[in-house]
């Protein structure tokens, strides 16, 4: 995402649990909201990628 600001491009990474979630906050009233705001008056251009998690794995 390339915000209208400055200080060049940002990105956002969210995680949900299934497509049922997905789903369900595609259809939030506030993240609608929230979507349209940003069009209107944050971001110049915007890709969103959706994707399967195959594996995962970390360490602490």
């Amino acid at each position: 995402m390339a915000p209208v600001a400055p200080g060049g491009p940002g990105i956002t990474v969210g995680y949900l649990r299934d497509a049922d979630a997905l789903a369900q906050w595609r259809s939030n009233a506030e993240h609608r909201a929230e979507q349209q705001r940003g069009r209107a008056e944050r971001y110049q251009s915007c890709t969103l990628h959706v994707a399967k998690a195959e594996r995962s794995h970390g360490f602490t």
